[in-house]
């Protein structure tokens, strides 16, 4: 565990080469609630590494282990965060402010917060959107997200997910 949060302290110092590292060992080590904990922290090493592929997937990794196989909603806000983020970054906006939509309105029903090192880049992530979009679709999209259960929130990121495939026609 002491991987982990040596990951998470070194991305709050902006040492990406340390914090990759550390988490890297972190998922290696870990199984159960603690490997969801360490693809999230994975996943927002790489989000500031700009390396989305890499963050996505630990994300939806993320999410796969603790929908279908353990039921941990606890690190769920901020797994939709990330993809939250990569949605915004990607140029999806709508999605994206569904995404923290629901992650606000899922740690208000578990009653969770978020680790205050990553306050200022939400924010930051949140203002982007309300501006990219304007007021009125921004709280559209948020409400849609927020209207979600935590099931369907998780269905919702992982929509889509899996392999692409061409169309036949068209």
């Amino acid at each position: 565990l002491q991987r982990l949060w040596n990951a998470e302290a070194a991305l709050a110092d902006q040492d990406f080469a340390a914090a990759r590292r550390w988490a890297d060992e972190a998922v290696t080590t870990t199984t159960g609630w603690w490997l969801i904990h360490t693809l999230t922290a994975r996943a927002r090493v790489a989000i500031a590494q700009e390396e989305p592929e890499q963050g996505e997937r630990d994300a939806h990794d993320a999410l796969a282990i603790g929908a279908a196989g353990i039921k941990a909603h606890l690190r769920v806000p901020d797994t939709l965060e990330c993809l939250a983020v990569l949605a915004g970054d990607a140029g999806s906006h709508l999605e994206a402010a569904r995404l923290f939509g629901a992650a606000h309105a899922v740690r208000l029903r578990i009653g969770a917060v978020r680790y205050k090192i990553y306050d200022a880049g939400y924010e930051a992530s949140v203002a982007a959107l309300r501006d990219a979009l304007g007021e009125q679709d921004f709280d559209t999209a948020w409400a849609e997200g927020a209207a979600l259960s935590t099931e369907e929130a998780i269905a919702y990121a992982q929509r889509g997910r899996g392999q692409r495939k061409r169309p036949a026609s068209g």
